[in-house]
């Protein structure tokens, strides 16, 4: 079984079949090779939304990790999980942010900075909020799920511009800076602070126990700076004494302290994902076992003994666009720089293809959910979202040949997760059906029908008009009433008259029910005898077939099938 988070490369493969690839650079190039130690296989997949350009020819690695960089620089790729990687990555980042000195402030392009008398182009920016998933349920809701215990990661910066020197006549003002600093960087959650920090240009805060739902946080900052003002004053002095007048200049010294400080933030709403999950478990008489399992919120799925059930959801990751590039601010302008630091962000979208199972011999049966219209994925970002509305599987039933003790139920946020013991959940007995046809009379035209469904079991008749379920006769719909039973005059039926059970969801009606189906001829007894011997004279003319195309290809001369006799 693949380690959760890997890329499934089938998967990814058949992605690569559709794709089109588009040849040109990317307007923002993500780095070229792995550090910080991600994984040198995932890495080439974390960059989903970056155009596609000419397939490499692989460079050095292992072949998965050759294919990989193949595969990835032509089309987006996959995961099933949320990859783990883009959190060692952003940690990695992070610290690549230039260091600065007084005169220069940097930002990233995305930042909006504030400016003081002194401090100028002070900023606070959110660098990443981790673990965490952007979900894109639909184009109008695209939550930022976090854990109730997470960390933000943040940059602050300023630059600090004293006025000119004045130094002309007599009145020269002189400006110095006595002394700048970060007073304190702290976390907010809604407004109250959380958690607090010295001055760092990368500062690093955890939130804990957040409650469920939505919330905000807010990085800030105070920058504080002190400037002297110093004001030297010429004064001319005369005294007079008898005829002579004498006269000296006095120098005055006038020193005033400026006191400034300047308060930046940056918030991001986010919502605590926090699933729980509800489930039924089922065995079929043939010794299989189902579990149905629910969740209040969009989920990803669970475990199996040797596979995982995954529903709607696969996940990509991207670069956030607005740390592209840089902006260098000095007293002189603003420059912009290619940006060494990219960060990433993991993002949940519904998959085309829906859910499916990873263990052979288990298969899903059936997905329920919330209605939701597709999203329109980021520009650049290849990969097959619905056409039409979706259901995002916050229920999902999964049948298994055999035996399953335990399950771990995963949701859209990493690491977040519930074990769930499949022998607590509430069991639903599955019984076969047994559906019988009979004509009650017949005319020219009419034949009255009775179908009558019984628990094969216990012999019960099953009510379809008081629960889930229905009887198709004839390719109409027919509910049989509490005695098992419903009958049907067709009009100008067939020779042969067919109904079949389709029982509702087990995990909605207990007991539950496998379906059954029969058919019977009708039209008196000529045709009746007509019809039996056409039913039975296809799969032997069939088998015929088949024996002489085989004795014509082997020459074994075993036709005709009587040879001998």
């Amino acid at each position: 079984m693949a380690s959760e988070g890997r890329t499934s490369l089938a998967v990814a493969l058949a992605f690569a079949l559709l794709a089109t690839t588009a040849v040109g650079l990317a307007a923002a190039d993500p780095p070229d090779e792995p550090d910080h130690g991600v994984n040198e296989t995932t890495f080439p997949a974390l960059w989903s939304g970056d155009v596609d350009g000419n397939v490499s020819s692989g460079g050095d690695g292992d072949n998965d990790t050759v294919a990989m960089r193949q595969l990835a620089n032509g089309t987006d790729v996959p995961f099933n999980a949320p990859p783990a990687d883009v959190e060692t990555w952003n940690d990695g980042e992070i610290d690549e942010f230039p260091s600065t000195n007084r005169s220069v402030s940097i930002r990233p392009m995305g930042a909006d900075p504030e400016s003081g008398r002194f401090v100028r182009d002070a900023h606070a920016t959110i660098f990443a909020v981790q673990p965490s998933t952007r979900a894109r349920l639909s184009g109008s809701s695209q939550p930022l799920y976090v854990d109730s215990d997470g960390t933000v990661l943040g940059t602050v910066d300023y630059r600090i511009e004293l006025p000119e020197d004045d130094t002309s006549g007599s009145r020269q003002v002189y400006w110095s800076l006595e002394e700048h600093r970060f007073d304190e960087t702290r976390l907010l959650v809604d407004g109250d602070e959380a958690a607090m920090g010295g001055g760092s240009h990368t500062p690093e805060f955890r939130f804990e126990d957040l409650d469920d739902g939505a919330h905000t946080l807010t990085l800030e900052a105070n920058v504080s700076v002190r400037v002297e003002e110093h004001v030297r004053t010429e004064r001319e002095v005369c005294e007079e004494e008898g005829n002579e007048t004498t006269c000296e200049t006095e120098v005055s010294h006038d020193y005033t302290y400026h006191d400034e400080s300047i308060v930046v933030s940056d918030q991001i709403d986010v919502e605590v994902y926090d699933f729980d999950v509800s489930g039924r478990r089922a065995e079929y008489p043939d010794g299989d076992t189902a579990i149905a399992i629910t969740s209040d919120e969009p989920w990803l799925g669970h475990s199996l003994p040797d596979g995982n059930v995954t529903g709607t959801w696969r996940f990509y990751s991207t670069r956030d666009p607005g740390w592209d590039a840089l902006v260098y601010s000095t007293e002189n302008g603003s420059s912009r720089a290619h940006s060494p630091l990219h960060p990433l962000q993991v993002n949940a979208f519904p998959l085309e293809m829906g859910a499916s199972a990873s263990q052979p011999d288990a298969t899903v049966v059936a997905t329920g959910g919330d209605s939701y219209d597709p999203p329109a994925l980021p520009e650049n970002v290849n990969l097959d979202v619905p056409s039409e509305s979706y259901t995002g599987s916050e229920t999902l039933v999964t049948r298994v040949s055999g035996d399953v003790s335990s399950i771990q139920a995963r949701g859209l946020v990493r690491g977040v997760g519930t074990s769930v013991d499949v022998e607590d959940l509430d069991r639903v007995e599955v019984h076969r059906s047994n559906l019988t046809l009979s004509v009650l009379n017949e005319s020219g035209n009419t034949a009255t029908v009775r179908v009558t469904l019984r628990d094969e079991a216990t012999g019960a008749p099953i009510n379809t008009a008081g629960r889930d379920g229905y009887v198709v006769l004839e390719g109409e719909r027919v509910n049989t009433t509490e005695n098992g039973t419903a009958t049907v005059t067709l009009d100008r039926p067939g020779a042969i008259v067919s109904a079949r059970y389709e029982p509702g969801n087990w995990w909605n009606d207990a007991p539950g029910y496998e379906g059954d189906s029969q058919t019977i001829t009708v039209g008196g007894p000529s045709l009746q005898v007509i019809a039996t011997l056409f039913r039975f004279a296809i799969p032997v003319a069939l088998f015929l077939l088949a024996v002489y195309l085989i004795d014509r290809i082997t020459r074994w001369r075993i036709w005709p099938p009587w040879r001998g006799l």
